[in-house]
């Protein structure tokens, strides 16, 4: 036993080490006594353990999803052991194995959401306020293409067999692509109707030589970079892809602007398709597993990524991808990722990240939801099998449909011509006024509080304590109604939350105390700046 046999890229204070088996409790605590900080022992229940201070034991499923839902920082790696001394089969010891792989990329991937996007998210959801307040939103179309079928095409690898097929849509259906298939089409000369982009970072670049212009729209969620306001296209269509997202609309708009994307673009799209009262939606290229590792159609946006197998942990990660990938995720493209096998379409088992089998289940969920609603089908001609959806061949599901004479163009100028006015621009230009002076407020009481913590550590009286309490109190009340804030905070405030039982004396609360008002008057100090360039942009545009 020694910290030499872990894998070279290793950290002790980052990665996981997991015993399983008997006594595996006492060889976790040996680790650990070597140096390995984060450890966890895993013990059937029906097996006997013993309970070792400072060890996290597990004894079932439930035991292991609440050990990595405490942790306060996401395990980047896991190195996983069987003791010499049984206590637990083979396949026992597989399904804690999975279940723990599959949390951890769960607990990672909100976590990082949380701390990467979290703040850009907010920003973004102010800056693009002036488009926000003079554009049209989703349910300013509610009726105008009632009845339509909607295809919606992903990028994964199947799109290759699919796409000259889709030609035969023209008049029949709206084609939705999600941004990173428009260089996919537009090298096979299929011109869609909608794209439509959910991604908060920089994927301009992807709607760049590729006939956007063509487009009759680009659907984007409210929080997008805000360059996507500016594609070329005849018209961009504002949503929420959440519930919060639609804090500056008149509060009796907000549900009815809402198209969920729970992970990904496409679930935004379905969700509009639901939304505008298409039917049947169906899905083209939409694969959720990577077939011969391949994990974008291979003529389209980074057609050359593929996955490959770290040895030393078991996980996968991305390889091939371009420099544009880099440029908008950076560091984090490099990420390792677990992986499933599910259900294939047309049978047998294909392999998807456990992120991927995230999404597929929430489409499984909706259909189970809307059943007899409307239809839907999976037109994708391999990948994950989804439940719930009928899987069709694309050119006889294309050949069953009318044509209708579709021009999505001219239903879209019919709509604007008899749309009634409303009030949602001077609404939500109020509201970033109103959020601007709220985040005035916090910034001046959070820089207060930093400022009476720094003298109580040096001088701890029962007065200093009273005002800190009294301001604390003032900048809880100021915050209350800042979701956005409350948003770009929320790694931080989990931290706080998850140490806040381990801490012991005075000295170690108000560190903590330190650290989230730190946070506090950073954030809300972006986000005004956010506020005011907003501002600046709308005066701007007359």
């Amino acid at each position: 036993m020694s910290l030499s046999s872990l894998p070279e890229y290793w950290k002790v204070d980052r990665d996981l080490l997991v015993v399983m088996g008997k006594e595996a409790e006492l060889q976790a605590a040996a680790w650990k006594k070597l140096g390995q900080n984060r450890v966890l022992a895993i013990v059937p229940e029906e097996t006997d353990a013993e309970s070792v201070p400072d060890i996290p034991l597990a004894r079932n499923l439930d035991d292991v999803r609440s050990f990595v839902w405490s942790m306060k920082m996401p395990v980047k790696h896991i190195s996983m052991r069987l003791t010499t001394l049984g206590g637990i089969e083979q396949e026992t010891a597989q399904e804690f194995a999975q279940h723990l792989q599959e949390e951890a990329q769960r607990h990672r991937t909100l976590m990082w959401s949380l701390d990467k996007l979290g703040p850009i998210w907010a920003a973004n959801s102010i800056h693009n306020s002036p488009w926000l307040a003079t554009k049209p939103w989703l349910a300013d179309y509610r009726d105008t293409f009632k009845g339509v079928p909607m295809i919606i095409i992903g990028a994964g690898p199947s799109l290759g067999k699919e796409i000259e097929t889709l030609k035969k849509a023209k008049g029949k259906a709206i084609i939705v692509a999600v941004h990173r298939t428009l260089e996919s089409l537009h090298r096979a000369g299929v011109q869609p109707d909608i794209s439509i982009a959910v991604e908060c970072r920089d994927v301009k670049h992807q709607f760049m030589n590729v006939g956007s212009e063509k487009l009759a729209a680009v659907a984007l969620a409210s929080m997008v970079e805000k360059n996507l306001q500016d594609v070329g296209v005849e018209r961009t269509i504002q949503f929420a892809s959440n519930a919060w997202e639609g804090w500056l609309l008149p509060e009796e708009q907000r549900d009815a602007n809402v198209a969920s994307s729970l992970g990904t673009v496409s679930h935004s799209a379905v969700s509009m398709g639901k939304v505008w009262g298409c039917d049947p939606i169906i899905l083209v290229g939409q694969d959720l597993s990577f077939p011969d590792g391949q994990v974008y159609h291979n003529r389209g946006a980074d057609g050359d990524t593929h996955i490959e197998l770290d040895e030393g942990s078991g996980q996968f990660r991305l390889k091939g991808f371009s420099e544009w990938r880099n440029h908008t995720l950076g560091e984090d493209v490099h990420e390792l990722f677990g992986c499933v096998e599910v259900e294939a379409i047309g049978g047998g088992k294909v392999l998807t990240s456990t992120t991927f089998n995230d999404y597929r289940v929430v489409l499984e969920d909706w259909a189970e939801e809307w059943a007899g609603q409307l239809g839907l089908i999976n037109a994708s001609s391999c990948g994950a099998f989804i439940s719930g959806w009928t899987h069709a061949d694309l050119d006889e599901t294309l050949s069953a449909l009318p044509d209708i004479g579709l021009d999505v163009h001219e239903r879209f100028r019919e709509t604007e011509a008899t749309a009634p006015a409303n009030n949602r621009e001077a609404h939500i230009i109020d509201s970033v006024r109103q959020t601007q002076g709220q985040l005035r407020r916090v910034n001046q009481l959070a820089g207060q509080c930093l400022k009476l913590i720094q003298r109580t550590m040096l001088k701890p009286t029962d007065n200093n304590l009273r005002k800190l309490a009294d301001l604390e109190a003032q900048l809880k009340e100021a915050s209350r109604n800042l979701p956005l804030l409350t948003l770009a905070t929320q790694y931080q405030i989990k931290l706080t939350v998850n140490q806040s039982p381990s801490i012991k004396d005075l000295r170690g609360s108000l560190q903590l105390s330190k650290e989230l008002y730190t946070q506090l008057r950073s954030q809300s100090h972006t986000l005004l700046q956010a506020c005011d360039a907003a501002l600046e942009t709308y005066s701007a545009q007359g």
